[in-house]
């Protein structure tokens, strides 16, 4: 391949295994935390974690402490941390609202209602859309961009935790591959994504945020991003401190879910 496109920690991941090159792209405008201190990875749609509910589910769950209980029996379902980049967002959020110990027993605790793992997170939304699931994971831009596309029967909402609501970002980032076969042509499309007229119009396009500073989202889906993080808390990760335990928080999960 020519461009990598991936949600942390694989991105960084990929850097620390010297999958990625140095493009050389102009990143002046994005901010130090969207993209790598040597140049190999950049943001190029901003993005969070969210979760999804049916629009139709009553009561509405809102805590997550609520997902354990009988009325979910089967009706939960989110994809499997280490093998999905949301997946493992929720793993991480988790671990921050609750603590390590904490998260890993809630985890436990809630696999009677888990329907099972996946390793896709795109799969979950159609099904929550019809009912056979109540709760999933997703994130802002894939939800949003589904909602409208679709008019599908769920809607973005982020669990209480204590009377919180705490989200972390997602960004999509890219990098040009190491020995890519076509790293000139590689280069022009990550300048090209990344240039003020594309990033303009990511909100409208992609239904994510753009990353350049120097670029204002505006529009009715920039308001409707803006919408669904209204009031909540945003957790900013060290994903290299993450990819560095990430490893070990995943064959404690493993062992504490039994999947």
């Amino acid at each position: 391949m020519d461009v990598l496109v991936t949600l942390p920690p694989f991105i960084q991941q990929a850097q620390q295994q010297g999958s990625l090159a140095k493009s050389g792209i102009d990143t002046s405008a994005v901010p130090a935390e969207l993209k790598a201190a040597d140049g190999s990875y950049v943001a190029v749609v901003g993005n969070y974690f969210a979760m999804i509910r049916n629009t139709a589910a009553q009561p509405k769950p809102a805590d997550w402490a609520e997902f354990t209980g009988p009325a979910f029996a089967q009706k939960i379902q989110y994809s499997t941390p280490g093998k999905a980049g949301d997946g493992t967002a929720l793993l991480l959020l988790l671990q921050h609202v609750m603590g390590k110990e904490a998260a890993l027993k809630y985890l436990a605790d809630l696999q009677p209602n888990n329907v099972g793992p996946s390793t896709s997170t795109g799969k979950l939304g159609p099904k929550t859309s019809k009912g056979e699931l109540t709760v999933a994971n997703s994130d802002v831009q894939m939800a949003l961009a589904a909602i409208a596309a679709d008019k599908v029967a769920y809607e973005v909402f982020y669990p209480t935790f204590q009377g919180k609501r705490t989200t972390l970002p997602l960004p999509y980032y890219m990098g040009l591959a190491d020995k890519a076969p076509h790293a000139a042509n590689g280069t022009r499309l990550m300048e090209f994504l990344l240039s003020k007229d594309v990033q303009q119009n990511v909100p409208a396009r992609a239904w994510g945020a753009p990353v350049r500073s120097d670029v204002t989202a505006s529009g009715p889906q920039a308001d409707a991003f803006r919408a669904a993080l209204d009031g909540v808390e945003i957790w900013y990760p060290n994903w290299d401190e993450v990819l560095g335990g990430l490893d070990a928080d995943i064959k404690a999960y493993e062992k504490a879910t039994g999947q």
